[in-house]
């Protein structure tokens, strides 16, 4: 399971390290997409096998009801392989995408990874209800 928050630096190449922690679970390589919720902005990283179910599932439906999607995964994601010192090059429209300043918080949400700018991360935890969340999770048993 991905879990757990760090912060790291993107360095003027955009490249961003990865933690071994993090390298282990995805695999050599993994796909980077772009992510939304409501107005933030985030990456969303899949290792390969993830990747392969999300496919698969395209694979089924209809090529006239995925073509648009694959070909925006396809224009605005990439595959990254992490360099000897565990580090990504993000390209820079997922750069300008997400708007990264210096640093950038990467989240473990299970079965994969998102990747925030601190701001944007910061936003979306104060706006965060954990009352509903506390109540969502007794719903559901835990």
């Amino acid at each position: 399971m991905l879990c757990g928050e760090y912060k790291h630096a993107i360095d003027a190449k955009n490249r961003l390290f990865i933690p071994a922690k993090y390298r282990e679970q995805l695999g050599e390589s993994f796909i980077v997409i772009r992510g939304s919720e409501g107005e933030e902005r985030f990456l969303t990283v899949y290792s390969q096998a993830e990747w392969a179910e999300i496919e698969a599932k395209l694979a089924s439906m209809p090529r006239s009801s995925t073509r648009s999607l694959n070909r925006f995964w396809g224009r605005n994601g990439l595959e990254a392989t992490p360099d000897s010192q565990g580090r990504i090059l993000l390209s820079p429209s997922l750069v300008e995408y997400v708007g990264f300043g210096k640093s950038a918080v990467i989240i473990g949400c299970g079965s994969y990874l998102e990747i925030w700018s601190e701001e944007g991360y910061e936003r979306m935890v104060a706006a965060e209800d954990e009352a509903a969340m506390e109540q969502q999770m007794k719903e559901l048993g835990f």
